[in-house]
C-alpha cells in the first residue's frame, strides 16, 4: 500500500481538514488554527485505528503532557466529534468517534469504523488501552501500526481477499525499513497449550517472512518467568486448533514435540511499566 494507514498527520495531512469543520476559536491566528486542526486530525486518526481511547493516551499521541493542555482537551470534548463510552472498567473516561468524527477522520480506515457504542466490549477495554499505551510511547519509532481488529480492514482497503492468520498479535508495528514487529500484552495467565501454540504460530510467521520480531510484555515478574521457562525448553509440544479448541498433536501414538533451533533470538520478554498499570487502575 502506497500510503500509511496510521500516521497520516502531518505528513499525509489532508488539506481539506483545514476548512471550517471541527472545533474552532475566533481568537486563533492562521498558523495556530492550522496547528489546532492538525491536532484534531491526529486524534481522529488514532481513534479510528483503536476504536476508543483516553485523553491521557491522546495527549501522549500529540506529544503533549497529559496533565496540561487542558484548553485543547476541553475544546475537543465539546465538539461533536467524540462521545464518552459508558464503562465501569477504569477510572478514566473513555472516548470513541461519533459519526461526524468518523466522517472527518483523515485515516483510510475511517469508512470501516463502527460508531455503535453497543459493539464495544467492556472486557477488552483494559487490555486495548494497555496495548495503546505501549504503542504510543514508541510511536516515533514506527511507520505504521495494525491492531489485530484492523487486519481484515487493511486487506479490504488493499483490495485483497482476507485470510485470517492462525495467530493474531495484539498489534503489528512496521518500521521505516519494512520490519514487522509483533507486540503481545499479557495481563492474565493462559493455559500452557495456548502459550506454546502462540509461540509456534509466531515462529512460523517469522519463518515465512511475515514478522521480524515478537515482543511479549507482562504485568508481573512471575508471569514473565513462566513464559520464559516454557520458551526456553529445547522441544515444544505441538497443537492444532479446531472448533473445540487446541488439541495436542500425536504421532505414532506419542505426543509430538517440535525441536526449536532457529529464530529464538527474534523473541523478547519484558514488563508492562508500573506507571502504565497504575494509570489504568
Amino acid at each position: 500500500m502506497s500510503q500509511n494507514l496510521s500516521q497520516i498527520v502531518p505528513m499525509d495531512y489532508r488539506k481539506d481538514m483545514q476548512d471550517n469543520r471541527g472545533a474552532q476559536s475566533p481568537h486563533f491566528g492562521p498558523l495556530a488554527h492550522t496547528r489546532h486542526q492538525e491536532k484534531v486530525a491526529m486524534v481522529l486518526s488514532w481513534l479510528t485505528d483503536w476504536r476508543y481511547s483516553t485523553m491521557r493516551i491522546l495527549m501522549l499521541r500529540l506529544g503533549l503532557d497529559p496533565t496540561t493542555n487542558r484548553s485543547f482537551q476541553k475544546r475537543f470534548r465539546e465538539t461533536k466529534l467524540i462521545r464518552e463510552i459508558p464503562q465501569g472498567v477504569i477510572r478514566e473516561k473513555v472516548w470513541m468517534l461519533t459519526p461526524t468524527g468518523r466522517d472527518q477522520s483523515p485515516n483510510l480506515r475511517a469508512p470501516y469504523y463502527n460508531t455503535d457504542v453497543s459493539k464495544i466490549s467492556e472486557t477488552l477495554i483494559r487490555h486495548n488501552l494497555t496495548v495503546q499505551t505501549a504503542v504510543v510511547r514508541q510511536a516515533h519509532k514506527f511507520q505504521q501500526w495494525t491492531p489485530d481488529h484492523q487486519l481484515a480492514v487493511d486487506t479490504a482497503i488493499e483490495g485483497q481477499a482476507y485470510i485470517a492468520p492462525a495467530k493474531l498479535a495484539d498489534v503489528v508495528l512496521k518500521t521505516s525499513d519494512g520490519l514487522k514487529h509483533a507486540l503481545e500484552i499479557e495481563l492474565s495467565y493462559k493455559k500452557t497449550a495456548g502459550i506454546y501454540w502462540g509461540f509456534i504460530e509466531h515462529m512460523r510467521a517469522i519463518e515465512d517472512g511475515h514478522l521480524g520480531m515478537v515482543t511479549y510484555l507482562f504485568q508481573d515478574q512471575a508471569m514473565r518467568g513462566h513464559y520464559a521457562r516454557l520458551f526456553g525448553a529445547s522441544h515444544w509440544p505441538a497443537y492444532t486448533r479446531n472448533k473445540n479448541g487446541l488439541t495436542r498433536v500425536h504421532r505414532h501414538g506419542q505426543p509430538y514435540q517440535v525441536a526449536i533451533l532457529r529464530y529464538r533470538d527474534r523473541f523478547q520478554f519484558g514488563m508492562v511499566e508500573d506507571s502504565l498499570r497504575t494509570s489504568l487502575g
